[in-house]
């Protein structure tokens, strides 16, 4: 079980840091074992996590990529192990033992398809800082719960609890 939460403002106005990072916290029970956060101008994203798969330096969120994409994930992929092997195979490298690493790494490589490869249950944001693009998605279950706000200034997104708003 984590928790993640973030903030995209969509108007320029600068995120509350300080707020955010409150409304983080809300979600502790989530993930007692780290919180970790990603802050820029315009955007916030905040992850806490309860350490199950990949207990390692290298599984810590939100998780960075060499393409500028960043992760925050909560569940579990069951065939992580396989679709690793297949990355590994089109030349892909590997820093830790994460289902989180492979859902990221799988993005990089096969773009919003990387679905197909995945057999499990899970809730994401990924956020490419180059191009300013969010990419959310949740199994087609819907087991891992994923809430989202968009209106003329901010983008939220929260994966159970309360919500935030910078205005």
């Amino acid at each position: 079980m984590c928790g993640f939460f973030g903030v995209i403002n969509i108007s320029g106005k600068v995120v509350d840091k300080n707020r955010a990072i409150e409304s983080l916290s809300l979600l502790y029970h989530r993930g007692p074992d780290e919180q970790h956060y990603y802050s820029d101008l315009d955007i916030f994203l905040g992850h806490t996590r309860l350490s199950i798969v990949g207990d390692d330096e290298f599984s810590s969120q939100p998780m960075i990529d060499d393409r500028d994409n960043i992760l925050c994930y909560n569940g579990e992929i069951y065939n992580y192990l396989e679709v690793k092997e297949k990355l590994i195979e089109k030349g892909v490298e590997f820093k830790g033992s994460s289902d989180s690493e492979v859902f990221l790494k799988a993005y990089g490589l096969w773009g919003s398809d990387f679905t197909e490869h995945l057999d499990g249950c899970y809730s994401a944001l990924i956020y490419n800082k180059s191009n300013h693009e969010v990419f959310i998605i949740r199994d087609h279950f819907g087991i891992k719960p994923l809430y989202y706000f968009i209106d003329d200034y901010q983008f939220i997104v929260l994966l159970r609890n309360k919500a935030y708003s910078s205005l």
